[in-house]
């Protein structure tokens, strides 16, 4: 039977209709397989990562050039001397710089979910776990300081930030508390702020808190588009540290003069102080003490500081001790030897006879007292002094003393002797 040509164009478009379903099948069952053989992705997960140079020059990336799965590998900024440092039919990811660019924080499948793994950076030996538990730990971040690393777990139900000690992963604390989703954090390059993303506005949006203890948390991209990827600028934090050269300095007062206060001298207070533009305020040491006894005369008090670096500093100021007090001199008493009355200054008596008392102090000390009677040269004497025979006429006694620094104080008398037969000098 003849087919007419209706029939066989009718045929014709059958056959081709069903093969492109076909087609349509066959691709849609391969690109299934493909996705579904593939490892699930989080949001900041990448098939392949690249973080900047750390201070020895080097950048960090995972790839999967040589395996199914990613592994972690450095090189030169060039793109150089490519080392391969994980190797294991994990997946490994997400490498990031301690500030010394000795170490490299990781995370890790290897042991059946997400952990936060560090290892040497220049051959990837020494590899430690830091967190162990069945959640999964991802995206670990160094402190500047190199002191901390933050990252992210669903370890308490959902995403949260939190923070560990970087030596051990110790002492994890909790840093965000809601019920959506907060990652990705970066440190502010001074250590005190911490970025991140959250979902708590119903969108993907960038929030900051203190890196101290994830206190004011605050949404700084409010936006109704999705905010990804917050990184602070590099700045003097991030940059290998300038070797300190400079001493502390000294502040010491300026020479200071006390006066004596006692034989041994006076005792001084003063005032020092250090501050290094590195590592602040920094002990000083004297060679004396301040509120110690100092001698009369001068003293050099030397002040010396050193900072964490052995950097140090010497500074010096005079305390001088000076007695410039002269004693203190007072004729106490004058009377008549003979009968022990009283004369007074200035008085006339008829009695040739006088004995006259007398006291010197001094807060140093006395070196010398001398006594003169009618301007005749003094002479080294005690008290009492005592003067007879004396003429008829007004006489005028003085009695000085003198300390070790020649300070000189007196005292002095004057009466009148009414006696005609008074003719000879007094005599001590």
């Amino acid at each position: 039977m003849t087919s007419s040509p209706l029939s066989v164009l009718h045929r014709a478009t059958r056959i081709i209709t069903y093969g492109f379903l076909l087609i349509v099948i066959v691709a849609i069952i391969l690109v299934s397989s493909i996705f579904t053989i593939l490892p699930p992705l989080l949001p900041n997960q990448l098939s392949a990562f690249a973080t900047s140079a750390g201070e020895n020059g080097k950048i960090a990336f995972s790839s999967t050039r040589d395996v199914n799965n990613q592994e972690i590998y450095v090189m030169n900024d060039d793109g150089s001397d490519v080392t391969r440092l994980t190797n294991n039919a994990a997946r490994d990811s997400d490498p990031s710089w301690s500030p010394d660019g000795e170490k490299i924080a990781f995370q890790t499948t290897r042991d059946g979910d997400n952990e936060i793994f560090v290892m040497n950076a220049a051959d990837g030996s020494d590899v430690t776990r830091l967190t162990n538990n069945l959640a999964s730990d991802e995206f670990p971040r160094w402190s500047p300081d190199g002191e901390k690393i933050t990252f992210q777990s669903n370890r308490d139900g959902n995403f949260e930030i939190y923070i560990m000690n970087a030596a051990d992963g110790g002492n994890p604390t909790r840093l965000t508390n809601n019920a959506a989703k907060d990652f990705e954090s970066r440190w502010s390059t001074d250590g005190e702020k911490i970025a991140f993303i959250s979902t708590r506005d119903g969108n993907f949006e960038i929030y900051i808190m203190n890196a101290a203890d994830g206190s004011g948390q605050t949404n700084i991209t409010n936006h109704p588009a999705a905010d990804y990827d917050p990184d602070f600028a590099s700045g003097a934090a991030t940059q290998p540290p300038e070797e300190d050269t400079t001493p502390p300095v000294i502040t010491v007062p300026g020479d200071l003069t006390e006066e004596a206060t006692g034989p041994n001298g006076a005792e001084v207070s003063f005032e020092v102080s250090a501050m290094d533009e590195v590592d602040g305020p920094t002990d000083v040491e004297c060679d004396h003490n301040s509120g110690e006894t100092f001698p009369i005369g001068e003293t050099v008090v030397t002040c010396s500081a050193e900072d964490l670096v052995g950097n140090a500093a010497e500074e010096s100021f005079t305390i001088t001790v000076q007695d410039t007090t002269a004693p203190d001199v007072e004729i106490t008493e004058a009377s008549d030897r003979r009968n022990g009355r009283a004369i007074a200054d200035g008085s006339t008596t008829n009695m040739r006879y006088i004995e006259i008392t007398f006291q010197a102090t001094d807060v140093v000390g006395i070196d010398g007292t001398e006594c003169s009677l009618d301007g005749q040269p003094f002479t080294s004497c005690t008290s009492p002094v005592v003067y007879d025979r004396l003429t008829r006429s007004t006489h005028e006694f003085t009695v000085t003393s003198t300390d070790a620094a020649g300070n000189t104080g007196e005292d002095g008398f004057t009466w009148n002797v009414n006696n005609p037969s008074a003719t000879a000098p007094g005599r001590q």
